[in-house]
């Protein structure tokens, strides 16, 4: 796995004001994501402010990693496939086309999340992600992400 997330390696002004995944967001989750040639995998811990009903991550804030993640993911997957070196050249733009979330059972704020992602299917124009949400091992949390290539 790379030492620099995803993030670091293609710094540029397209990504970096998100607000899940951008290093330049002051308010935002700043998810790091690391690709190791099959998936992409991101370690994340919320802040308390992060909460829906009492000890509970929000809904919304779980879809927003789920996204960011699967995003990241299926650009390093499509660069691998291409050939091109990751954070060289100008910007992969893409967008959300659609997603799926499934809640498996409720996060607690004070959990650390592992998410794991892996490219499904690759098409013309979009690329479809898969996502899974885990505490120790154990999933809470599942999405599928279409990517749309723009531009």
């Amino acid at each position: 796995m790379d030492e620099q997330s995803l993030q670091e390696i293609w710094a540029s002004n397209d990504y970096s004001g998100c607000f899940g995944c951008g290093p330049e967001n002051s308010h935002g989750l700043k998810i790091q994501s690391y690709w190791n040639g099959k998936e992409g995998i991101c370690r994340w811990k919320a802040e308390p402010h992060h909460k829906g009903i009492t000890g509970i991550l929000n809904g919304g804030i779980i879809a927003t990693l789920i996204d960011c993640h699967s995003f990241w993911t299926g650009l390093a997957a499509l660069c691998q496939r291409e050939g091109i070196p990751f954070g060289k050249g100008t910007p992969i733009k893409m967008v959300t086309g659609a997603m799926t979330v499934t809640y498996v059972r409720p996060i607690s704020v004070d959990a650390e999340l592992e998410l794991k992602a892996y490219l499904v299917k690759m098409g013309k124009r979009s690329r479809v992600v898969s996502c899974s949400v885990s505490i120790d091992g154990k999933e809470h949390t599942r999405g599928e992400v279409t990517l749309v290539l723009v531009g």
